[in-house]
């Protein structure tokens, strides 16, 4: 992972899992958690133990089990890190990855391609894979699919943010600040003082970058210059 690398799955971020095929031995959140894998107590009333990541059942037809998650923004998909750690006799034999970039719409409606083809997978094991071509094409949602059916653990997407997924990705922080952080954060960064940045904090949220980048570039709230708007700008919007 290089310094502009991030990892696009991090709940921290945003990211979270919409579906999966099955989560009869774990849950599909597991493989967003940002700690490393571990053993936990058995919860299905007898004794022993199992992993703290995303499992299904063993499947008794000729399909595969798969999760789809949505990215905490769009961006471009430099390497993925498939972790089975922990999983020893249950682990998928093989894995691979798909995206597609849905704008505004539903992931089903998208144009999904192959980001990883299916690829062999060991047990207990740290994969990490860099992506071909397919790096170079918008991401907003992927679809992990094994083969036919097991546990993976953890699963990190690394790559960077376009500028659309970077000025979404900074107005949701920014609309999720509390007022007086807001007001804070635009006095300390940009230069905003008083009833000019209560003013601006107290117009959130925004929902849209186009939202504020259209009164950012306009007469703007009392007090607000150019100067000051374009610091205002990239902060938020990047």
């Amino acid at each position: 992972m290089t310094d502009s690398h991030v990892n696009l799955a991090a709940r921290r971020l945003g990211a979270g899992v919409i579906a999966a095929s099955d989560e009869f031995f774990g849950e599909k959140e597991n493989l967003l958690r940002p700690e490393r894998p571990a053993f936990r107590p058995h919860t299905f009333g007898h004794k022993g133990q199992i992993v703290d990541g995303w499992e299904t059942r063993r499947r008794r037809d000729p399909g595969h089990d798969w999760v789809l998650l949505r990215l905490a923004g769009v961006g471009y998909l430099r390497q993925a890190v498939l972790d089975t750690s922990c999983f020893l006799g249950n682990a998928p034999g093989a894995a691979a990855l798909r995206g597609c970039d849905a704008g505004q719409g539903a992931p089903e409606e998208g144009d999904w391609f192959d980001l990883l083809p299916l690829t062999a997978l060991q047990p207990d094991t740290r994969h990490r894979f860099r992506l071909g071509p397919a790096a170079a094409r918008l991401v907003s949602h992927v679809r992990l699919e094994i083969h036919p059916d097991g546990g993976m653990a953890r699963l990190r997407l690394l790559g960077e943010l376009s500028s659309i997924g970077r000025a979404d990705l900074g107005l949701a922080w920014f609309d999720r600040l509390p007022a007086d952080h807001a007001a804070a954060v635009l006095a300390g960064e940009c230069g905003l003082t008083g009833q000019a940045a209560a003013g601006l904090a107290g117009q959130r949220p925004f929902t849209e970058p186009a939202r504020l980048d259209a009164l950012l570039s306009g007469a703007g709230p009392a007090g607000l210059d150019a100067a000051t708007a374009a610091r205002v700008r990239a902060l938020i919007l990047g």
